[in-house]
């Protein structure tokens, strides 16, 4: 071995890059490593029809190591063994459990980041986000996090054993909404590869901001299914799950409000609908029997007076003869008004030939009692 190729053998050993590949320190002070491949060495040439060196019929060009391709701003370019030098990238360790490289076997452009076993990113002073590695896996964010939008995976092609939820609202009614702070986010020290350095920044810093929300371990008591544990033991609460919940849960509200309203309205109409004649049978005719105006008796008005009042009354067009009969409260009559209208009326007392005190106002119609009320006359 020359004094020449010590230098690249030791550089390979210390890189684990084969003998092979080359190690190329520019002027600039750029470090290049691998082997740069000019397209001619990686795509046979043809001629084109003026005889200019072409690639499928078009003129091609052959860089050199000086290339405006390379990156002459980064202080160390890694080439990749593939088309245009792509695929290029750093493994740390034995086998390919972890590296950062270029995605592909082409100049894709894409950055491949692997982590086999998970990804943990740490800032100065806590960790910012980790994930296990694994399908099912969560990345877990010790820090809030902006976007503009949150889309959740919901196509009905991927979807099975979908069912309505029923009723909501007992679960829903269950829950206790609080408010609180973050006390922080400690992670077991024994989950930490290392000691030291490598253990610093293992708490996610309390938060004194408010927040509204729930706590996980009553939700799970209602809603198991919203509930999930990380790898630190620590408990999670799918907030986005309760949306369709609240939509189920108004949809079910809407339904009984609209159910009230129609029982309400039939109930009106019942109630403001004239009465039928009377069948043969005692009850009422048909739809198509004559209507009968039902006799009634209301409150007069104002009450109490002290000059005149009013007295509104109803009474059927059949009713030959009608009155206001006026008595005391021992029962004597001292007042007698003839009711001469029809349908809804009235009749205005004068309480000028009355004696201030408590009276008992009642209808008769055709010598029978149809309703009494009371009123009271002042000085």
């Amino acid at each position: 071995m020359t004094r020449k190729t010590l230098p690249f053998v030791m550089a390979a050993l210390l890189f684990g890059v084969p003998a092979s590949s080359q190690i190329t320190v520019s002027k600039s002070g750029q470090t290049q490593l691998g082997t740069f491949q000019e397209w001619s060495s990686l795509t046979p040439l043809s001629t084109t029809a003026n005889g200019s060196p072409g690639l499928g019929g078009g003129d091609i060009y052959i860089p050199s190591t000086n290339d405006s391709r390379i990156d002459t701003a980064a202080n160390l370019c890694i080439f990749g063994r593939h088309a245009a030098n792509g695929g290029g990238r750093i493994t740390f360790g034995q086998g390919s459990d972890v590296y950062i490289g270029e995605q592909g076997k082409a100049s894709t452009g894409m950055l491949a980041l692997r982590g086999a076993n998970g990804i943990r990113f740490s800032g100065r002073y806590s960790a910012v986000f980790t994930h296990d590695g694994t399908r099912t896996g969560k990345f877990t964010f010790n820090v809030p996090v902006d976007a503009t939008a949150f889309n959740t995976t919901s196509d009905a092609r991927l979807k099975r054993d979908v069912a309505g939820m029923g009723d909501v609202f007992a679960g829903l009614n269950a829950l206790n909404p609080v408010t609180y702070r973050m006390a922080g986010y400690p992670i077991p020290a024994d989950t930490l590869a290392g000691t030291g350095e490598e253990a610093q920044g293992a708490d996610a810093a309390p938060d004194d901001r408010l927040r509204y929300g729930f706590i996980a371990q009553e939700v799970m008591e209602t809603f198991p299914e919203l509930v999930s544990e990380n790898s630190y033991g620590y408990l999670s609460v799918d907030y986005i799950g309760f949306i369709p919940m609240l939509v189920s849960a108004v949809q079910e509200m809407d339904a009984k409000i609209k159910e009230q309203e129609a029982v309400i309205e039939s109930l009106t109409a019942r109630e403001n609908a004239p009465q039928r004649a009377p069948g043969k049978d005692g009850g009422q005719a048909g739809i198509d029997g004559p209507a009968v105006v039902r006799p009634s008796l209301a409150q007069n008005r104002p009450n109490p007076f002290t000059a005149t009042t009013v007295i509104e009354c109803t009474l059927p067009e059949s009713v030959a003869d009608a009155s206001l009969r006026i008595y005391d409260l021992q029962g004597k009559q001292v007042m007698k008004l003839a009711v001469e209208g029809r349908g809804s009326t009235s009749v205005t007392v004068d309480g000028s030939t009355l004696a201030a005190g408590m009276y008992i106002y009642a209808l008769i119609a055709d010598g029978r009692e149809i309703d009494s009320k009371r009123m009271i006359l002042t000085d």
